[in-house]
């Protein structure tokens, strides 16, 4: 292994701060700008014209080699179907999780390997070992911890991945691009999910082509309570924009694609003890039964629990019930800082 590494540099302050520290620490860093998605409007899309004006102004203020690589037809054909399936399912994905597995720091991974060197990103998290295995960490900023996007990176991933932004806040990453005179340093954080300008409801009628059929709220049951606007315009745990009148708030607690059925309750109803993970995804060998702490949502906090494994899913058993966990989100496992594993809620 040289001493290169290979960046992916996005336009945003975290990518930019990170290469100035990959710097400091002995690395010859390589900018990569890799665009998935070449349709968004908005400036503060990751894969915008914008972005990648400022990141190649940066890669060139900080005197590193910088190239772009187009991974668009592929993401489109991968990721963006895939979010658009998972919601005509009566799914919420998580999509930017499996996107850095297989799209976004794969094109890294896979660049970085071809010359023999370690790649990075700047996302708040860190790299930790845990049980003689390296393993992903909690970044130090609790608000702005992203480990939970890096849940299904492969081991041989996290064993080559370098993150140094996350040993620092959001404030300290700011001011370091101040110093820098970064032309990025206050730029706002880009968008959650790269390709959807408005919301995703909208994306789904114009780039899915979903057709929105009336169908009715149920109790849960199965009373008719009210008519909907269709199943897919709505998400587990959802309040707002129900438009119903039950005398108290009402959530979404089902959604039942097939029949067209979306089914409310309240407050307590969205609540759960028990969930379920499939397609497990473990960077350390763990027993079949274990205490940790569970993240079922990126700004949910990491709730204790006992977690079952059997084969490739696994019960998980909240000590507190939890709001609305949503099937086709992650469930991101933890023993402390350390990630150690996660699945697929169903």
């Amino acid at each position: 292994m040289n001493n290169k590494v290979v960046l992916g540099i996005s336009g945003g302050v975290d990518s930019s701060v990170a290469v100035h520290l990959l710097k400091e620490m002995g690395y010859d860093v390589i900018g990569i700008n890799v665009v998935l998605y070449d349709e968004s409007k908005s400036k503060r899309a990751c894969c915008s014209i914008e972005a990648l004006r400022l990141a190649y102004k940066v890669a060139k203020k900080l005197n590193i080699p910088f190239k772009v690589i187009n991974y668009s037809k592929e993401f489109k054909n991968g990721i963006v179907k895939m979010f658009i399936d998972e919601y005509l399912k009566g799914r919420t994905p998580n999509v930017c999780v499996f996107c850095n597995r297989d799209y976004k720091m794969k094109v890294l991974f896979d660049y970085a390997k071809s010359i023999n060197a370690k790649f990075s990103t700047g996302h708040y998290a860190r790299i930790g070992e845990f049980r003689g295995r390296k393993v992903i960490m909690k970044g130090i900023d609790e608000n702005k911890d992203q480990s939970y996007f890096l849940s299904y990176l492969t081991k041989e991933m996290v064993d080559n991945l370098i993150l140094p932004i996350g040993n620092f806040t959001k404030n300290e990453v700011r001011k370091i691009a101040l110093e820098l005179g970064l032309i990025n340093a206050t730029r706002i954080d880009s968008m959650d999910i790269c390709f959807v300008d408005d919301d995703y409801r909208s994306f789904l009628v114009k780039k899915g082509n979903y057709q929105p059929r009336e169908g009715y709220f149920v109790d849960k049951f199965g009373n008719i309570i009210g008519k909907h606007k269709g199943y897919a315009l709505y998400t587990i745990g959802q309040r707002r924009g129900l438009n119903i009148a039950l005398g108290r708030r009402a959530y979404v607690i089902d959604i039942i694609p097939d029949e067209n059925i979306v089914v409310v309750g309240f407050e307590e109803d969205a609540y759960t003890s028990f969930i379920k993970l499939e397609n497990l995804n473990f960077f350390v060998e763990i027993e079949n039964e274990f205490v940790g702490q569970v993240k079922i949502r990126n700004v949910h906090k990491p709730a204790n629990a006992l977690i079952r494994i059997y084969g490739n899913y696994a019960e998980v058993e909240f000590e507190k019930p939890q709001f609305s966990p949503a099937r086709g989100q992650i469930g991101a496992i933890y023993i402390g800082d350390y990630l150690i594993g996660a699945g697929i809620i169903t």
